[in-house]
């Protein structure tokens, strides 16, 4: 009688251990990723600064050649940091969710990356004093 008790709380065992092995394992869920990326494309005639989200292009600047070179996410907030010409020199510029904003500098200037820290947006890039190329950042407050 007991070598049938103990072979039942075998089979009784490795059935628990079965279904729990089905039954107990959740689905494993795909994480969502969202890919940016910073750039410009041709429309025929001049570059155009732009990003894509995933597959979806998103135009910044449409008046004059221009170009975007870094993107930085924050939240739900888009911010690309790049450049445009205004006709006789290109400015340096950051886009904020398609809102462009100029930096500030006297000369040909360009902006090749962007990093956002709490309140502060911080942009890399440099300006021509008229004989060289001199790299500098641009710190601002965001209103």
């Amino acid at each position: 009688m007991g070598k049938i008790r103990n072979a039942k709380i075998i089979i009784l065992f490795f059935l628990i251990l079965l279904f729990s092995m089905f039954y107990s394992c959740p689905n494993p869920v795909e994480p969502v990723t969202t890919v940016y990326i910073a750039g410009y494309y041709n429309n025929g005639s001049e570059d155009i600064a732009c990003y894509w989200k995933d597959e979806t292009k998103v135009d910044l600047e449409t008046s004059s050649k221009s170009k975007a070179n870094s993107i930085y996410v924050s939240g739900s907030d888009i911010y690309v940091a790049g450049y445009y010409n205004n006709g006789s020199k290109d400015i340096a510029c950051y886009w904020k969710d398609e809102t462009k904003v100029d930096l500030e500098t006297s000369s040909t200037s360009k902006a090749n990356s962007i990093y956002v820290s709490g309140s502060d947006i911080y942009v890399a890039g440099y300006y021509n004093d008229g004989t060289k190329d001199i790299a500098c950042y641009w710190k601002m407050e965001q209103e």
